[in-house]
């Protein structure tokens, strides 16, 4: 959806009625198929209220049949009916129109084809009466006029190309401007998250209460964890570009920045598969492992800190089980603490489920 919405703004932008169009509709059926028939509606409305800025009449047809689906979905069968109707002479109208232009194709070939044929038996008549000179000027003012048409057409086929050429340098000029557009974008959001946690830092060493401080100290890994994220995925107009973070790097990034901040001596051991995550999947994975490893360092008992983490890759499915060297976790003890709360509440956004058993935990979601 996300990926709708910015392409919807774009073309907007660049007053591109038909794709426009073409958005609106995707947006409504991607909500029909999460059965949001209202929300459906709004953007088929929107689409029909924009569909007298475009003259396709095959896209218009794809917008009223997408708005006599919803009012279907909604029970209004004379609604459904209504639209269904408009849609069907869209439909018969482009298919009218490309009727006629395949008619014209057809006469326009059925023509040069008859010229064609005009012309190679006039040539055998000119090669029979070669010494007749009206024969022989007659088939010389027939050759100029070919010669003419082919300079004409050649004439054309060369302003074409550079009608395209100029074309082609236009549209990279543009993707260069959209380019540089989101690396900023990018860039500005990485320097926005390094000020937030500049002014954490500031906050927390201007707390007098210690619990006021470890608090700051835990939003700090919190949002340090989101930034690792933004640091191994570049966003890009190309989204075949960095769109994976990889899981190993990315986890190893975590463990470091409790390990160097920490008062604790901490150590890890990871054995993690050659995963890629998307970012909508890596950023909640990264969350419940700060959360897991900020309960270790607070709660396990043991003087030297063992961490241990394994990411496996089952079929399609991704297992993530994670213990300490402690013997409880103290989340057991606090239901409504924070941190168990951001722990339920990515599993969930990550479509995934949750067990737990002393010092370790289990995780398993869908890698889609």
């Amino acid at each position: 959806m996300q990926h709708f919405q910015r392409a919807l703004y774009l073309y907007k932008r660049l007053h591109h009625n038909e794709a426009i169009n073409s958005m609106y509709n995707n947006i409504a059926f991607f909500y029909i198929s999460n059965k949001d028939f209202k929300i459906a509606n709004i953007y088929a409305d929107s689409a029909i209220a924009n569909s007298s800025r475009s003259n396709v009449l095959n896209y218009k047809g794809d917008i009223f049949q997408r708005k006599s689906e919803i009012m279907e979905k909604l029970n209004k069968p004379d609604s459904a009916l209504h639209y269904y109707k408009i849609a069907s002479d869209f439909y018969r109208q482009f298919n009218n129109e490309q009727r006629n232009l395949k008619v014209r194709e057809l006469a326009i070939q059925y023509d040069f084809d008859k010229e064609r044929s005009e012309k190679e038996l006039l040539e055998k008549n000119i090669e029979g009466t070669r010494k007749l000179n009206v024969t022989l000027f007659i088939s010389v003012f027939v050759l100029a006029i070919f010669l003419w048409l082919i300079l004409k057409n050649k004439k054309r086929i060369e302003i074409q190309k550079q009608e395209i050429s100029d074309n082609n340098i236009a549209l990279k000029t543009n993707l260069e401007e959209k380019q540089f557009l989101v690396q900023e974008l990018n860039h500005r959001v990485k320097n926005n998250l390094a000020v937030i946690l500049s002014l954490i830092d500031f906050q927390k060493s201007q707390a007098e209460n210690s619990d006021y401080r470890n608090r700051f100290e835990d939003l700090h890994q919190r949002i340090k964890t989101i930034m690792i994220a933004h640091e191994l995925y570049s966003y890009s107009v190309n989204h075949n570009d960095n769109a994976l973070i990889d899981a190993k790097g990315y986890t190893d990034k975590i463990f470091e920045t409790h390990q160097n901040s920490s008062g604790r001596e901490i150590e890890y051991k990871t054995d993690v598969e050659n995963i890629f995550l998307k970012v909508d999947k890596a950023l909640p994975l990264g969350l419940i492992l700060n959360e897991l490893i900020t309960n270790s360092i607070k709660h396990a008992k043991n003087d030297s800190l063992i961490l241990s983490l394994k990411l496996n890759l089952i079929d399609d499915n991704i297992e993530l089980s994670y213990s300490d060297n402690g013997t409880v976790f103290e989340f057991e003890n606090n239901k409504d603490s924070l941190g168990i709360l951001i722990i339920e509440g990515m599993v969930k956004q990550l479509k995934g489920s949750c067990t737990r058993e002393n010092a370790n935990y289990k995780i398993v979601f869908h890698n889609d």
